[in-house]
């Protein structure tokens, strides 16, 4: 099956062009957008239990997405910062020629993240619409009027109004589905990227804790007893069976 592109589908049927959010569900493309609110102090909880993970504009566009820092889960919810399968989020700030402007679709991995308020959310009224709408975010017929809509000199941003006032072309349904396939499909790659890292990661984990087993073990038939903490930490991590004298 070729894939329409937007330049195809304009030539075909010259589609309709629809706001990215706002307004009738006839004149937009049926998203419901907001901002977080924007709090001076990030509260950060003891036990990783207590909050979510918490994450930056920037790692949102990363495969293997991983925090260190679990935000409250008061704090998260009160602020709107909680991230969720089949949302969109726009980075709404940064220079022009940066991330501003550029979105991605939350997938699995990314569910249940806290993010900065820095990033508009949009929610489709239709789950069916989300990958459409992505692409259509994701191309120059939005991302450059949207950056020209742009205000601020030192750190250009985005609010959600300005976002929300740029249109997208809206093709036929059948069109706007096939693209959405694509998109869904792309994002489903992402996630098992993510997924299977993670599970490497262990693995190699679980490796090395093993070869530290074995080394420790040599030690103790090689001289006796373990060797000390210094001389534990200066040996190679594979290195097993060196006898060692007691000086």
């Amino acid at each position: 099956m070729a894939l329409t592109t937007f330049a195809h589908a304009r030539k075909r049927e010259q589609p309709s062009m629809r706001r990215v959010a706002g307004g009738s569900r006839n004149r937009s493309a049926g998203s419901r957008r907001f901002s977080s609110r924007r709090f001076s102090k990030r509260l950060y909880a003891d036990d990783p239990a207590q909050g979510f993970p918490y994450i930056t504009g920037a790692d949102v566009f990363c495969i293997s997405t991983t925090s260190t820092h679990y935000l409250i889960r008061r704090v998260a919810h009160e602020n709107r910062l909680l991230l969720q399968s089949g949302m969109i989020v726009l980075h709404e700030a940064g220079q022009r020629y940066g991330l501003i402007g550029r979105s991605v679709m939350v997938g699995r991995t990314l569910d249940g993240f806290a993010c900065t308020n820095n990033m508009v959310r949009l929610l489709p009224h239709v789950a069916g619409e989300t990958g459409y709408i992505f692409a259509a975010l994701s191309s120059e017929h939005w991302r450059s009027p949207a950056q020209a809509r742009s205000a601020g000199s030192s750190i250009p941003h985005l609010d959600a109004s300005r976002i929300s006032a740029v249109k997208i072309p809206w093709p036929d349904s059948s069109i706007r589905a096939e693209i959405a396939a694509l998109v869904h499909e792309a994002r489903e790659c992402w996630d098992r990227a993510d997924e299977l890292e993670k599970e490497a990661d262990s693995k190699v984990e679980l490796a090395l804790k093993a070869c530290r087993e074995l080394r420790i073990m040599a030690e103790v038939i090689a001289i006796g007893q373990p060797a000390n903490d210094a001389e534990r930490q200066a040996m190679p991590i594979c290195v097993i069976g060196s006898r060692r004298t007691i000086g």
